[in-house]
């Protein structure tokens, strides 16, 4: 299923991924994010060698400038986007390994949302033309 997620420039943009196994007594391994329009990963959380609380973080300088990071002991785990950009608007796909369960894919859209046009619900534009 399809995750939308919301931020306003200049704030904290989340992108969440569900790390729990479907299999009691299973582990993560590996949780790679990907972002649609590039061939090779853009975030990596690999536990294969250490414990999940101390797993290593990868990120590509290039697409987010030390701007990412996978908080995986967060409810649900989320890769945070500090700064959001309106460049880091679109699809995000967040595939887990485990080492038992199969493989998950989550995608996550996300949209980055001018500061000066927050969100206004339908209510109030209604108002405005209409009122």
């Amino acid at each position: 299923p399809l995750v939308l997620s919301e931020a306003v420039q200049g704030s904290i943009g989340r992108l969440p991924c569900n790390v729990t196994p479907p299999i009691p007594d299973d582990k993560v391994i590996l949780v790679i994010w990907y972002k649609d329009g590039y061939t090779t990963p853009i975030y990596s959380f690999d536990v294969r060698k250490s414990k999940f609380e101390k797993g290593a973080h990868w990120v590509d300088e290039k697409s987010f400038g030390g701007r990412a990071f996978f908080q995986a002991a967060a409810q649900p785990a989320s890769l945070t986007i500090d700064s959001a950009k309106s460049s880091d608007s679109g699809m995000y796909r967040c595939r887990v390994d485990f080492h038992k369960s199969p493989t998950r894919n989550a995608r996550v859209q996300l949209r980055v949302i001018s500061k000066y046009l927050q969100k206004i619900s339908l209510k109030k534009c209604f108002c405005l033309f209409f009122c």
